[in-house]
């Protein structure tokens, strides 16, 4: 099959901006799944060994299930597809098909039994169920992605991906770089947990920014100013920009653990403050390397 269906090369592909799953991107998910069951393709790791016990068939099912439900609760055996599991169930889900999944070929016709004995290509059966998984997600606009070491990763508009995966961190100080890149990790992930930790790792590095130029806050904090643009009005502007961002840190559940701090409860609002505090980081770093 080509790359692209012939709607995505005409008109573009959709946005990939959602974070639920639907029945449609569940269901299709389950009959993948299920087909690759029916091939043998897990039997590497849960094998149906044949009666004379000299090589494997294809999967044992019920060995499959077990682990599954072991390490993924919330997705039932056999598998529905008219009930939707939570979201992050089903990305464990397929984190966890991804790691067991192989190729199978058959590399000997059992006549007496009327079967094939399977050898198996790991790296052959990851990468076809990788681009599959990530055809149903592109083609139903889920904005996540499976990467080609098995994890599943939150994408971003190209915007996003272009200012936040384009950035090098290569700063003067490498606590910097550590908090900046750490976060821009954590922010890819589908947890919001993680992407609440983005948002606090960049108020760390917010305040790590404000001594880069002297030991002194009020005094680095100026020259920073001064390092991003002779406008005087414009320093003020940016003056009362970081202003804000500090009462935003203190305020909500960011850089303090009080019982008086609001949790940021929203994704949409996690991704707007992790996106306000970036641009604000990405145009002091740049300017501080530019001077």
């Amino acid at each position: 099959m080509a790359d692209q269906y012939y709607s995505d090369q005409i008109n573009g592909s959709r946005p990939r901006d959602e974070e639920s799953i639907s029945q449609a991107v569940w269901g299709g998910i389950c009959a993948f799944v299920e087909g690759k069951i029916e091939l043998g393709a897990f039997g590497e790791d849960f094998p149906d060994v044949c009666q004379d016990g000299n090589g494997v068939i294809g999967t044992d099912w019920s060995r499959m299930r077990l682990a599954c439900e072991a390490e993924v609760s919330g997705v039932d055996w056999p598998l529905n597809p008219n009930v939707v599991p939570d979201v992050l169930d089903v990305l464990d889900f397929i984190e966890f098909c991804y790691e067991h999944i192989a190729a199978p070929r058959s590399v000997h016709r059992h006549g007496f039994y009327g079967h094939d004995h399977l050898a198996f290509d790991r790296v052959a059966g990851r990468a076809e169920f990788c681009t599959k998984i990530n055809r149903i997600f592109s083609r139903n606009g889920v904005a996540y992605e499976l990467n080609g070491v098995g994890s599943i990763e939150r994408i971003g508009t190209e915007l996003d991906e272009e200012l936040v995966t384009g950035w090098v961190y290569d700063t003067s100080d490498s606590k910097l770089d550590q908090l900046l890149q750490s976060a821009v990790d954590k922010y890819r992930s589908a947890r919001l947990e993680d992407r609440r930790e983005a948002v606090r790792q960049l108020w760390d590095a917010f305040e790590r920014t404000k001594t880069l130029l002297d030991s002194d806050k009020r005094r680095s904090s100026q020259q920073l100013l001064e390092s991003i643009t002779e406008s005087g009005t414009l320093q003020k502007r940016l003056d009362g920009e970081m202003r804000e961002l500090t009462l935003i840190g203190n305020q909500y559940h960011i850089r303090h653990s009080e019982t008086s701090q609001e949790e940021i409860q929203e994704g949409r609002i996690v991704d707007y403050l992790f996106h306000r505090m970036f641009a604000f980081l990405h145009l002091a770093v740049v300017s501080l390397d530019k001077n």
